[in-house]
């Protein structure tokens, strides 16, 4: 599925190529924020490995969704087909996942990356905890979003 198709189908008065310009311009503030969010982990992970003697962050991951989910999640929940709909309703177009060993590490880490200055976002998070093992293995999850960033 093309996404300007599909929000042109739904957007009579908008042309398919102005809906181009406008999703670009939209995917392209997720993937500033993304790697904005990445960057400043791993500067706290480079910092954590030089000046303590361990590092809480195991792994960074990242992701975008893609076009067919965007329009498929905007079906699903019977949502207008539209950039402005898809930048006021889906808080998970872009995301940072950050493993951490400890429970401890991750609410350490909450707190220090949400007194970081951001540029282009508006950040939620949830942090979900997993056990492997009889290890308590934490996963924080940071969701991207910024309709007021504009």
């Amino acid at each position: 599925m093309n996404i300007a198709e599909e929000f042109a189908k739904h957007n009579p008065n908008v042309t398919e190529e102005e809906l181009e310009i406008a999703i670009k311009q939209s995917m392209s503030y997720y993937r500033c924020a993304l790697m904005e969010v990445e960057t400043k982990f791993k500067v706290l992970s480079e910092n954590f490995s030089i000046l303590s003697d361990r590092n809480p962050i195991e792994s960074i991951q990242t992701r975008m969704k893609d076009e067919d989910s965007i329009i498929n999640k905007l079906i699903r929940r019977n949502l207008e087909l539209s950039v402005e709909s898809m930048e006021k309703n889906l808080f998970d177009i872009a995301g940072v996942r950050i493993i951490c060993s400890f429970e401890n590490d991750i609410y350490n880490l909450a707190h220090l990356f949400l007194s970081i200055k951001l540029n282009y976002i508006t950040i939620s998070f949830r942090i979900i905890l997993r056990i492997n093992n009889h290890i308590s293995h934490g996963t924080y999850i940071l969701i991207n979003f910024f309709q007021n960033a504009h």
